[in-house]
């Protein structure tokens, strides 16, 4: 028997990944791979030891498990990894990370289809 929301689920990932989706240049060590990519941000709120409020936000990027489980070993993604956006003359460069004690990671949907991936801007460098 098939799974009607699964079927949903793959068709809505795949939409979003031909429409919905930016170069973007995933860095590890030696290794650079070509990936497409969809930019999406999430809010993080915790409380220092003096119980004081701290909000942040991470710049997020999304893309197919498949995509990057066949590029890279272990096949997931690793904090201090780099995500290059070029944007026109400018490439915006990303550290995998989230805040605090937050993974840095995690699927976005139940069938684990796509990996969201939280980083942190780190710089800019001149697109080449």
């Amino acid at each position: 028997m098939t799974d009607i929301l699964e079927d949903g689920i793959e068709h809505l990932e795949e939409f979003r990944h031909l429409q919905r989706t930016i170069p973007i240049l995933y860095i590890r060590d030696a290794v650079t791979i070509n990936l497409s990519g969809t930019v999406g941000r999430t809010p993080f709120e915790a409380s220092d030891e003096f119980s004081v409020r701290e909000k942040t936000e991470t710049r997020d990027f999304l893309f197919r498990v498949s995509d990057l489980s066949s590029l890279v070993t272990p096949a997931r993604p690793n904090k201090g990894d780099r995500i290059h956006e070029p944007r026109g003359a400018t490439t915006y460069i990303y550290e995998v990370a989230a805040p605090g004690l937050h993974p840095s990671f995690r699927y976005s949907d139940v069938y684990r289809l796509t990996w969201r991936i939280h980083t942190k801007f780190i710089g800019t460098e001149a697109t080449p």
